[in-house]
């Protein structure tokens, strides 16, 4: 008797995206955000028009700002296709430029060329994730008025804040995933991290910026995707 065993995993053709940008200034940053915004709107409502005869504007583009349009034959399969909204979100917080669809096979390469013709660099690329986008963000008070401050005390209104009844810590995070927050280091170089899963990435990343402009902070944000779904992938800060 002959006995065939197969093991095998189901397939899963659309995962979320994520480029992040570093520039040199949040000035510039915010310039490229709204460029990119521009042609991101452009180029949906052109692949979702009945006429594509004419070139995309992302083609338009790339011509425009010499990046290689070989990354944009492709652009119709790179772009997503099964989602109710499928144009991409595009966000500047501080000197990160940051793009992002939560259900997509990929993005076009173009993006992060464009991060380096503007003077900056691709940070963080996620491509085709299928586990929980995971932030960590690190907030701190510049140097020049944070001697001036009781970084303690701000901290500590600003968690109040992010985790109140309608902040961005107690609503708009992934189901199972837990936040953490946590204030590092001495008075002088202190700042605060806090690391959460949300399940509208971009959406609750405006949220947490807002509350950190209102106290005049700046921001670095790392992102990883979680080894499972069901591990807590923040164990570390906790």
């Amino acid at each position: 008797m002959k006995i065939k065993i197969w093991n095998a995993f189901a397939s899963n053709n659309s995962g979320s995206y994520t480029i992040v940008g570093n520039f040199p200034t949040a000035e510039l940053a915010q310039d490229v955000a709204k460029e990119l915004a521009v042609v991101v709107a452009a180029q949906d409502a052109w692949i979702r028009s009945d006429d594509r005869n004419s070139k995309s504007p992302l083609e338009i583009f790339a011509k425009t700002n010499s990046l290689n349009s070989n990354d944009v034959d492709n652009s119709i399969d790179e772009w997503p296709e099964y989602s109710e909204n499928t144009t991409p979100q595009v966000l500047a917080i501080d000197h990160q430029v940051f793009i992002h669809h939560d259900y997509t096979v990929t993005l076009p390469a173009i993006f992060g060329q464009y991060f380096y013709v503007r003077g900056g660099r691709v940070n963080i690329e996620l491509n085709h994730s299928h586990h929980p986008i995971v932030a960590i963000f690190a907030f701190y008070v510049d140097y020049k008025v944070r001697h001036k401050i009781d970084l303690q005390e701000k901290f500590a209104q600003v968690i109040n804040e992010l985790t109140a009844d309608s902040g961005p810590l107690s609503v708009g995070l992934r189901e199972g995933h837990s936040p953490v927050w946590k204030i590092m280091g001495s008075n002088f170089d202190s700042h605060l991290v806090i690391g959460a899963c949300f399940e509208e990435l971009l959406d609750s990343f405006r949220e947490i910026e807002k509350i950190a402009a209102e106290h005049s902070l700046r921001s670095n944000v790392t992102l990883f995707e979680a080894f499972s779904d069901d591990q807590d992938p923040l164990s570390h800060l906790r």
